[in-house]
């Protein structure tokens, strides 16, 4: 990409600089979190009581839509930095969520204008705050219980019967997405310390037309 202000041509950065490539990296770790477990539970330890190993699993598309949205927030982040990077779309910012902002020459805000590095690290730092609060919606949700009884049905009483709670733990779709969550959060804060050495706001790259 050239800046041609005078007869002398000086090369600058691209739409997005190398560190959005650790937006990047947080996809597949998004994705994965779409396709496993994010909370196992199993019973408590009762004397007496035989569980035969029963467990029940918590995914993200159990509890619709709000299990996708944190997930679906970073994929499609992640691969609005890459489309920057590849010098297709300008960072991503607030004003991606205005209904104008889809159609070409979508108005941004004079931060955006300003300060797109830092705008962009702003905006992702907050998408992976929302995404954990997200996450301990999910969590919150979440609430199976248990209750025993009596193969034999001889004399039932119905103190040989209980129920609770059961124990509920991190499985590895949680991990997965707390892995892209700091992925985004470590590429946000090393953006908002390099983004002072971005361009002003005379800033005006040209979007490439071709293929990836």
């Amino acid at each position: 990409m050239i800046y041609s202000e005078s007869a002398t041509s000086d090369a600058i950065d691209d739409l997005a600089p190398w560190w959005a490539w650790g937006y990047v990296l947080a996809i597949p770790f998004a994705l994965l979190t779409l396709v496993t477990p994010w909370f196992r539970a199993v019973p408590p330890v009762i004397p007496g009581v035989f569980d035969s190993g029963q467990h029940i699993d918590y995914h993200a598309w159990d509890n619709f839509p709000i299990g996708l949205l944190g997930p679906v927030w970073l994929v499609v982040l992640g691969g609005q930095w890459f489309r920057a990077r590849r010098d297709f779309r300008r960072p991503p910012g607030p004003s991606d969520w205005r209904r104008r902002a889809r159609r070409a020459g979508r108005p941004r805000s004079a931060a955006e204008l300003d300060r797109p590095y830092a705008t962009g690290a702003w905006y992702s730092l907050g998408m992976a705050a929302a995404s954990l609060a997200l996450l301990g919606i999910n969590r919150a949700l979440f609430r199976p219980t248990y209750s025993t009884f009596d193969l034999n049905f001889t004399d039932p009483n119905p103190a040989d019967f209980t129920e609770g709670k059961l124990n509920v733990h991190a499985a590895i779709g949680c991990w997965f997405l707390l892995i892209a969550v700091a992925l985004f959060v470590a590429t946000s804060i090393v953006g908002l310390v390099l983004s002072d050495r971005q361009a002003s706001s005379s800033w005006e790259p040209e979007l490439r037309k071709g293929p990836l």
